[in-house]
């Protein structure tokens, strides 16, 4: 099965500013976690909320098995994740649409910078 990707607007501004390797690095992780996003590491606490490790950075995201979709959340370096990801207020930004629903085959749609 393939999950869709849903994103919040603060991944959408993480990411414009990356590296472009670090850039061909996500999207790697991103087609496995299209793929089977329950394989990674879970948070403490958390029975939905994923991480995953690359490089000095981390991917967070959210699945929602029932809709068959994976919602990223931030993508940023390792500090700057655990210290915001428990924060809601300071984790998403406040625009009138928080979140944007692409199709399954969004991953490369998101880095190339179109989204």
């Amino acid at each position: 099965m393939s999950y869709s990707f849903v994103w919040t607007d603060s991944f959408s501004e993480d990411i414009r500013r990356l590296d472009p390797a670090i850039k061909n690095r996500l999207l790697r992780k991103l087609s496995g976690v299209q793929r089977n996003p329950l394989t990674f590491d879970r948070f403490k606490g958390r029975s939905n909320r994923f991480k995953v490790r690359i490089g000095n950075f981390r991917l967070v995201y959210d699945v929602d098995i029932p809709a068959a979709s994976v919602c990223l959340i931030l993508f940023r370096k390792r500090g700057d994740v655990y210290r915001n990801i428990y924060q809601p207020s300071r984790l998403f930004s406040h625009s009138s649409t928080p979140m944007t629903r692409h199709g399954a085959p969004s991953a490369s749609l998101i880095l190339s910078g179109r989204i």
